[in-house]
């Protein structure tokens, strides 16, 4: 990745599609990256949604324990992730990632 780029992220409709992000812009630079995916719940598995009217968001459920992450630390730890991606410059394809649960 570029000399300063932090990073991109997307989240997936019902149907586990996304478009990943840099900032404002679609897609992301050529390069290799690691990958963290993340599912977030409510204590009782129920997925968690922000409310801002409430004033909750992700960081501030993560710091009351009111939410769990669902996915194991080997896809969703940013210093335990096994995945990778290549992305290429032009790259149009998406990348499918297909995660064991066990």
């Amino acid at each position: 990745p570029p000399k300063g780029f932090i990073g991109s992220g997307g989240i997936t409709d019902s149907n586990g599609k996304y478009q990943a992000r840099s900032g404002d812009k679609l897609g992301m630079p050529a390069g290799r990256y690691r990958v963290v995916v993340q599912r977030w719940a409510t204590l009782d598995g129920k997925p968690f949604k922000e409310d801002p009217q409430a004033g909750m968001d992700l960081e501030q459920a993560k710091m009351g324990g009111t939410v769990k992450e669902m996915v194991p630390a080997k896809y969703s730890d940013p210093e335990q992730t096994q995945l990778t991606v290549e992305i290429t410059k032009g790259q149009k394809d998406p990348v499918d990632f297909n995660l064991a649960t066990k």
